[in-house]
């Protein structure tokens, strides 16, 4: 199945070999759900390199593909995005959570891989 919308919450800082569920963008996943939107989040506990990494998440088609940032895995987040948006450009690019709602501008400016930055709650702007 084709999801609509795939989160993805990238390891950083100490732990960082686990993509773990983030409980902000289950409420955004929820939310869409009940609006009809198949969204989905991207789950993986092993280790792996970024080409799988990128493999693994274009696999599920995903038309949006959502980070939520921190500064704690900021530069994980960057890394992956490049190469989801190298790999498949029309996949739009979002980034949401603390960081990007601080550094948003600098962000789309710095980044012209990522498409959008979501500032504050997402539930309504989704």
């Amino acid at each position: 199945m084709q999801a609509d919308i795939l989160f993805i919450f990238t390891p950083g800082g100490e732990d960082i070999n686990h993509f773990f569920y983030h409980i902000g963008s289950g409420y955004i996943i929820s939310f869409l759900r009940q609006n009809g939107y198949y969204a989905d989040q991207f789950i993986h506990n092993d280790f792996i390199n970024l080409e799988n990494c990128v493999r693994k998440i274009l696999a599920h088609n995903a038309r949006v593909i959502g980070f939520t940032v921190y500064q704690s895995n900021f530069i994980t987040s960057i890394l992956i995005a490049e190469q989801l948006k190298k790999t498949s450009p029309v996949t739009i690019i979002a980034f949401g959570g603390p960081t990007a709602t601080i550094y948003s501008e600098y962000i789309l400016e710095q980044y012209q891989f990522v498409d959008v930055c979501f500032r504050n709650e997402s539930e309504e702007t989704f």
